[in-house]
């Protein structure tokens, strides 16, 4: 797991920064026009838009909870305010139906230079902001479908005094998650240990994309939540995800890579982020793109019967290259086992390993010692494949004498005599061949 994803994070209240006045806020019933947004000046040289409520007036906000608050799972109140009055302001959460309230103190502080502001306005200038930040849990009891309300509310103003005020912005809910359970990922239909890298391949284009999701556990309290992927070090930039990186998606549902080929040692080794809507640990997971899905283009079968007598040798070969790219590799080790029959000389033979050549061709040659049939297995990594290899089996069959040595004629008076003795017959003779070959 690595640190918290420094993206911004789904906040639960709507404008919260007032930057669209007072849209999606209810202003409370105590004097509703001394409901005004300003325009300030951060000490950084921003400027940011700012609620100024004044002498009891209000705004609140409701919404519906999609978590139940539990031990991993927690809501946090932030704002940023200046108590630009005598008295306290209030921020007062409460749950709809239920009697229990949750209510923050926003402390009082110095009063505002009235002149000052004044200047600033005359030539065209924000005042400056200078907050104390907030940020509190929510000890509520709450629980999923519930419909939380926040109101902020300000006090009440001495009579004649026109200037105290409450100023505020920044207003964030924040739903905490805990670390996601994924228990496997699957691509393209089948399902890895989070332990392996993903194997994403050159030449996955198109309809041939691959089709990536985390499998989460049932009891993940990320589900039912949307999520997005990013990149780190997208070799050459030249891996693009459908949805675009960084956008949030229902969390079962696919992502999509078109893996182009690009020039440079293979294979590159990335990382892929998950990250949750709300506030969440990011999850890490190990990526290569390369030539990982393999296939044997070509077989190159024995030419013929392997005769024991003869002491002839049994010759297989295999052409490897990529499921998308239908290229052949070279250098990749292709290993072959022996089985069917002994091996000579001793059980060493029965496994070599080969490596292939700038064609994709690897070969392998074999001295049977038994009549039989002789099966060569021949594999090459794909870790595409679950099982991590490709592989492929050869059947030859050895004979323990040479069926030619028996091949005989029928003379016209039906008797038979082996080729090389007495009484062959003459090239007018009428002659019926017989074929001993199995």
């Amino acid at each position: 797991m690595s640190d918290y994803d420094v993206r911004a994070l789904r906040n639960l209240l709507r404008n919260g920064d007032f930057s669209l006045g007072l849209e999606s806020w209810t202003r409370g019933p105590v004097k509703p026009s001394n409901l005004i947004t300003k325009a300030f000046e951060c000490a950084n040289g921003d400027e940011i838009r700012v609620l100024s409520a004044s002498d009891g007036a209000s705004v609140s906000q409701r919404m519906t909870l999609s978590k139940s608050a539990g031990i991993d799972v927690r809501y946090v109140l932030s704002c940023l305010n200046v108590m630009n009055h005598s008295e306290d302001g209030r921020l007062i959460l409460s749950v709809e139906g239920s009697p229990e309230k949750q209510e923050i103190a926003l402390l009082a502080g110095p009063l505002r230079d009235r002149q000052a502001d004044l200047v600033d306005e005359n030539n065209g200038l924000a005042p400056i902001f200078e907050p104390r930040a907030y940020e509190v849990d929510v000890t509520l009891p709450l629980e999923d479908k519930n419909i939380l309300r926040v109101e902020v509310i300000s006090p009440g103003n001495e009579e004649g005094d026109f200037t105290s005020s409450l100023l505020i912005t920044g207003l964030d809910l924040q739903l905490h998650l805990p670390a996601t359970q994924v228990q496997t990922f699957e691509l393209d239909g089948k399902q890895f240990p989070l332990q392996r890298a993903v194997p994403l391949c050159f030449g996955a284009l198109g309809e041939l994309s691959h089709r990536f999701r985390c499998v989460h556990a049932q009891d993940d309290a990320w589900r039912g939540t949307q999520a997005s992927l990013t990149i780190e070090n997208n070799p050459q930039g030249a891996i693009v995800a459908d949805p675009d990186c960084g956008r949030d998606k229902p969390l079962d549902d696919f992502w999509r890579f078109d893996c182009p080929e690009i020039d440079g040692d293979r294979p590159y080794l990335f990382t892929l982020r998950l990250a949750n809507e709300f506030n969440a640990p990011v999850l890490d997971i190990s990526v290569s793109l390369g030539d990982h899905r393999l296939k044997f283009l070509q077989f190159e079968n024995a030419a013929h019967y392997v005769v024991l007598e003869h002491g002839q040798t049994i010759r297989v070969g295999v052409r490897v290259g990529s499921y998308y790219t239908q290229k052949a590799l070279q250098g990749k080790k292709v290993s072959w086992k022996i089985t069917g029959t002994r091996a000579k000389p001793a059980p060493k033979r029965n496994r070599q390993t080969t490596t292939t050549d700038r064609e994709g061709w690897a070969w392998f040659e074999h001295v049977p010692v038994a009549a039989g049939v002789v099966r060569i297995e021949t594999s090459v990594e794909s870790l595409y494949y679950l099982g991590g290899v490709v592989t492929h089996v050869f059947e030859v069959k050895v004979l323990a004498t040479d069926p030619l040595k028996e091949l005989c004629t029928l003379d016209v008076q039906g008797s038979s005599a082996a080729l090389g003795a007495e009484g062959i017959p003459q090239p007018r003779d009428s002659v019926r061949l017989a074929d001993p070959l199995p």
